[in-house]
């Protein structure tokens, strides 16, 4: 993965790109320089596109089950295999989770089971955000 640019480098990009300039006067110089910070900002925008794909694939949608007890199920289209292979009816969905923020490990935490509104678990917070920012989801081909 490339480095992050610099603060220091985006500011002399910013600058570069505010300030005003007549192409004229400023001949190939000035053109030369925008050019060539073209190719930096293009890596930083791959490179960030990267990290969003990331985040995105950690805070996934996790469903929560009932457990039915059913011995066999004769409809396969109204079943569920969990990630620990048990077959649920479908019909005993209850809620959505983050798997990142509530079920790491492929098993919801205590700590989401009893101490929180399940409403606010799915989408969680970073997957809401990063959600909200679509240009940053898919690298163009």
């Amino acid at each position: 993965m490339s480095t992050p640019l610099s603060d220091e480098r985006l500011a002399e990009i910013r600058e570069r790109a505010d300030s005003p300039h007549d192409a004229v006067s400023c001949g190939k110089d000035c053109w030369r320089l925008a050019h060539e910070d073209v190719p930096a900002l293009l890596v930083e925008v791959e490179r960030l596109r990267a990290v969003v794909a990331r985040a995105r694939d950690m805070h996934w949608r996790f469903d929560i089950y009932d457990i039915c007890g059913c011995r066999e199920h004769e409809d396969e289209a109204a079943t569920v295999t969990l990630s620990d292979g048990e077959v649920v009816c479908r019909s005993g969905y209850q809620y959505s989770i983050c798997h990142e923020c509530c079920a790491p490990g492929d098993s919801q935490t205590e700590e989401c089971v009893d101490n929180h509104d399940h409403s606010e678990c799915w989408p969680c917070p970073t997957r809401k955000a990063l959600d909200e920012s679509p240009a940053l989801a898919v690298s163009p081909a």
